[in-house]
């Protein structure tokens, strides 16, 4: 048995690289042709794999491989959109049990922590936000463009 497995571990790896190759040229094929990257291309791109890889066969063959490929992409996209939307919700359950959040950014950047800071209004009208509660600066659109920074 051992030695079956040896001899033949070559043509399914040798099998595996061609599907691998077809199915990610089609993907990448779909995606620049679409300008969407969605789960319908690779849900298209495993029936046009499978239809593709026993063109040999006949149509029959070919419709039947079709299927089957989009139905099993079909079944692994949605299982990772599932995935994907319980661990979101289960991000959201986290983020609402936080109870205590920062100060804001013009507060603690001014020292007047619990005072007016209304004397930031200058650096504000230039346009930096320093009144961001969350003080995440990759939150800020204008964060990283050519036109926000003054410098490049």
């Amino acid at each position: 048995m051992v030695t079956g497995v040896k001899t033949r571990a070559p043509v399914l790896g040798g099998n595996f690289a061609v599907w691998g190759l077809m199915f990610s040229s089609i993907d990448c094929t779909l995606a620049a042709l679409r300008r969407k990257e969605d789960p319908w291309n690779s849900i298209m791109a495993g029936a046009a794999t499978g239809g593709l890889l026993v063109a040999r066969g006949g149509r029959k063959a070919m419709m039947r491989q079709a299927a089957v490929g989009g139905i099993l992409l079909g079944l692994i996209e949605g299982l990772n959109i599932f995935i994907s939307q319980q661990l979101a919700g289960a991000e959201d359950q986290q983020v609402g049990m936080q109870v205590a959040t920062p100060p804001p950014v013009s507060t603690i950047l001014s020292g007047t922590a619990g005072q007016d800071a209304s004397g930031l209004a200058d650096a504000a009208s230039q346009g930096f936000n320093l009144n961001k509660a969350s003080g995440n600066i990759y939150d800020d659109p204008g964060f990283g463009s050519p036109a926000a920074n003054k410098f490049s």
